[in-house]
Formats: structure tokens, C-alpha cells, sequence
């Protein structure tokens, strides 16, 4: 077998290499390792080596191939250069003369994009102008209107609305007051043209997916497009706000000498603003204000009270110290407690035994104290009509559950199930209910332990003159039924 006859079935040169290889592949697979295979083996490669320098051509003649297929076409051959103001002053030039070599090609048209102000100016050198560079080359110039603002925003809104609707719950988060917010007090200075547009959806497509936690959406939506526009267009001062985490998280109150704390904090905050790019240093500023309003204590002076913390928490707000890092690191740490969890919990709230078994099995796993320590800011979306059930789990697994803990000056699992009862039982406008269900729940069960710590407590606000959650006269009946039911079951 020799190329010759190989040839004389394919006339493309593009196929013969590859059945060579193919060929000698197999040869070498079935001929024994011996001199006479290694000899045949080699004559085979020499013989295709001088076939191919045979086959060779010049430039000259591959051109005159090229000039004379492209003459043969219907239609011309377009070929499209964009961003050509991206390349450096050398790689500009090297292009431009390779269209230059190349334009007496028949039916071909180069079509070169680029903003014609920054070519120029890289074309500029001591012998011409960069626009009489360009005047030589470009035989038929184009330009282009400038997009209105407008409509630029226009295609960010319709692109953004596309993101928030690819999750019904990231859709249900989204709140229009605080988007208007940061969009006009900064964001829609970023964008003033598509190319930025277009780079920052997809970037923000792509990392909003990695917060979908099946029906759940693990952000704040908002706070994640505003983190990302920091990302992608001021990455300086994106890289020092993920590591100022208690500068911008901490909520002080109007309370003690936080003096010291703040003058630190303050310039923590002051050199993440200083690190923006100087035309759109105030938006950074006006951005990061809306985001964290928990720094209001140290730049104006304003105290937020732990109820707005907590509601930010539940809100998923980048402002909270434990939801923070997640914006940063683009995810949900799966071995800390989703709002999956909560809301599964919340779920459980209709059904005593299940929750029961529930806070048994968190208290089991040792995270109990901290998942009731988060859930608190949950608590208040209890329904009312749960309001039993979810109360007697609690008293329920009160006995059963840590009673010291695992943090120093920390409160202890049972102690989080005796504030979360009491709050449930505030929660309840009518006090002769309060005292009906927690007769009730003495009557017909034997765990006391937090219905001891509402009494105690009952008692000693009664003392110190404080808000109680009991009628007088209820609240001795109440406790003489406990101590009577304690001595029955002593006995």
C-alpha cells in the first residue's frame, strides 16, 4: 500500500493526514516489534513527507487560489472587528495593516467598531494624526448616534426585571422604595452606556442563581444587585468593605462611651469610600449608606434599637453581621441555618409533636441555643391560630433541652424557649386566655420547667413594679395550681 494509491481516493489534502495517521496507527498495532515493522514503519513516514513537499504551494499561488474562489462568491464576505479601542497603540497598528494587506481581496468587507476619539489618540504619534491614520484605511466611515440615557436605563430595567422574575421568591423580596432609593442616590450612575449594561447582567446573572435555595431565596435582592455593582465597577472598594465586616455590621445604642469605637469605625468607613473612583466617590458613599444603615450611629449619629437588627436579619440584609459574609462569598454556607430552616419551622408551628421533636433534635445536634437565638427575629410570623401548639411544644421539650450555655454570658437553650413562650404569651391580647392555656397545659402535663421560669418571672415584674402577663388573682390561682400539681407529682 502506498499514498499514491491513497490519494487517488481523496482529493481533499485536509483528509490524507488524518487516514495516514489512522493507517500507521493500525500498522504499528499489528505488526510484530521487530526490525522489519520498525523498518516499514519509517519507509511509510519518509514516503509521505516527500508527497506532501510535493503538494506544497507559495504564497503567491494560495493567493491567487483566494482571489480567484472569493471573485466566484454571490455575495461578499463580511468580517467583523469589535472593540478595536480595547487593543494597545501597537496591536492597533498591526490590524490596521493587515487590512490594509488584504483589501484588494475581491468581495471582502472589513467592518471595524470602535469609539473613533480613543483610536485616534493611540494613532497619534510625531509623524500624523491619528485621524489621518485612520482616513487612509477607513474608505467608508459610520457614526453611530449616542444611545440616550434613556434608553439605556430602559434595557437595564428590562434586564434586571428578567433576573428578579427567575425567582418567585427573590420577586416577593423586592422592595420598591428602598430600589429607588439606591438606584437614584448612585446606581444608575454606573451606566451610562450598554457595554456596562450588559456587563454587569452577566455578572449578576450568574451569581444571583447561586442564591436560590429551592422555593427560598438566600438574599436581599436589592442589597445583592447593590454589592454586585461594587463588584463589578469599583472592585477596590468591594475588596475592602468584605473585610470590614464590624465596621459597617455593628449597632450600637445611644448608650455607655462608644467614643473610641466609633472614631475607629469611622475611619474603617471613611477609607472604603476614599478607595472609589473619584467621579463617583458620592455615589459609593450614598450606595454604602443605604446598605448599611447600622453605620448611621457613627456618621450621623442616629441609633437604630435591636428590633430593626433583628427585622434585617429576617430580611436577609447584608447590614446583619450573619448574613454579611454571604454577599461576598457568592453563597450560602450550607452548614450554617438557612431561611430554609426558618421557614420550615415557622411551618411546624401547627403542629405540637412534630415541633416537639424538632427543637429535640436541634438540641441533640448541640445548635439549638443558636438556631432559637436567630429565630427570635422569626418569631412575631408565628400565625395566631398556632399559638397553642406552637407554645406547648416549647413547654413541651423545656425539660428535655440544654440548660446551660455553650457561650460564656450566652443564654442557654431552655432559656431561649422560656422568652420565646412569654413573647407568645404577650402576643395574646386577652389575659384570661394566657391564664386558661397555661392552666390547662399544668392540668394535663408534668413538664414545668418553663412554665417555673414564667412564674418566677411573673413574680419577681410584680416585685420591681414591671408590665406582668397575668392578672393578680389569676396569677395566684395559676401558682397554687403548679406547686398543688408539683406535689402530686412528687408523690
Amino acid at each position: 500500500m502506498s499514498t499514491g494509491v491513497i490519494s487517488s481516493y481523496f482529493t481533499e489534502n485536509t483528509q490524507l493526514p488524518i487516514l495516514i495517521a489512522t493507517i500507521t496507527s493500525f500498522i504499528a498495532l499489528i505488526l510484530p516489534a521487530t526490525e522489519k515493522g520498525s523498518e516499514f514503519l519509517g519507509k511509510l513516514s519518509e514516503n509521505y513527507e516527500k508527497q506532501a513537499k510535493l503538494n506544497e504551494k507559495n504564497l503567491t499561488e494560495i493567493r491567487d487560489e483566494l482571489i480567484e474562489a472569493l471573485g466566484k462568491r454571490q455575495t461578499p464576505l463580511l468580517i467583523v472587528m469589535d472593540d478595536l479601542d480595547r487593543l494597545t497603540t501597537t496591536e492597533l497598528r498591526m490590524i490596521f495593516q493587515l487590512i490594509k494587506a488584504n483589501t484588494d481581496f475581491p468581495n471582502v468587507i472589513f467592518l471595524l467598531l470602535f469609539q473613533k476619539d480613543i483610536v485616534e489618540k493611540k494613532l497619534t504619534d510625531s509623524t500624523q494624526s491619528g485621524e489621518n491614520y485612520l482616513e487612509k484605511i477607513i474608505q467608508i466611515p459610520f457614526t453611530i448616534p449616542q444611545i440616550q440615557l434613556k434608553q439605556v436605563h430602559k434595557v437595564l430595567f428590562k434586564l434586571l426585571n428578567n433576573v428578579i422574575n427567575s425567582h418567585t421568591d427573590a420577586d416577593k423580596k423586592f422592595d420598591q422604595k428602598r430600589w429607588a432609593e439606591i438606584y437614584h442616590n448612585g446606581f444608575k450612575n454606573y451606566f451610562s452606556n450598554l457595554r456596562n449594561v450588559y456587563r454587569f447582567n452577566s455578572a449578576l446573572s450568574f451569581n444571583f442563581n447561586l442564591f436560590k435555595n429551592n422555593d427560598i431565596f438566600e438574599a436581599d435582592p436589592i442589597d445583592l444587585i447593590a454589592i454586585e455593582c461594587l463588584r463589578v465597577f469599583e472592585p477596590t472598594v468591594y475588596a475592602k468593605l468584605s473585610q470590614s465586616k464590624k465596621a459597617f455590621t455593628t449597632l450600637n445604642s445611644n448608650y455607655g462611651d462608644n467614643q473610641s469605637e466609633k472614631i475607629k469605625y469611622s475611619r474603617v468607613i471613611e477609607d472604603v469610600i476614599n478607595s472609589a473612583s473619584e467621579k463617583n466617590r458620592e455615589s459609593v458613599k450614598e450606595i454604602l449608606t443605604l446598605l448599611f444603615p447600622t453605620v448611621q450611629w457613627i456618621i450621623s449619629n442616629y441609633y437604630h434599637n435591636h428590633n430593626s437588627y433583628q427585622e434585617w436579619f429576617t430580611q436577609l440584609r447584608i447590614c446583619h453581621k450573619d448574613h454579611f459574609d454571604k454577599y461576598f462569598k457568592l453563597s450560602f454556607d450550607s452548614e450554617d441555618f438557612s431561611t430554609s430552616d426558618f421557614i420550615n419551622f415557622l411551618q411546624l408551628t401547627n403542629d405540637r409533636e412534630q415541633l416537639k421533636e424538632k427543637l429535640l433534635a436541634l438540641d441533640a445536634r448541640n445548635v439549638l441555643e443558636d438556631f432559637l437565638s436567630k429565630f427570635e427575629a422569626y418569631s412575631k410570623q408565628v400565625p395566631q391560630e398556632n399559638f397553642n401548639s406552637y407554645l406547648y411544644a416549647m413547654l413541651d421539650a423545656g425539660d428535655e433541652v440544654n440548660s446551660e450555655s455553650n457561650k460564656f454570658l450566652g443564654f442557654s437553650a431552655q432559656t431561649y424557649l422560656f422568652r420565646l413562650s412569654s413573647w407568645c404569651l404577650e402576643d395574646i391580647q386577652d389575659i384570661k386566655s394566657r391564664t386558661k392555656i397555661l392552666s390547662d397545659y399544668i392540668n394535663q402535663n408534668s413538664n414545668f420547667s418553663i412554665i417555673d421560669d414564667i412564674l418566677i418571672a411573673e413574680h419577681q415584674n410584680r416585685e420591681k413594679n414591671r408590665e406582668t402577663l397575668l392578672d393578680d388573682s389569676d396569677f395566684e390561682q395559676l401558682k397554687n395550681n403548679f406547686i398543688n400539681k408539683l406535689g402530686l407529682v412528687e408523690n
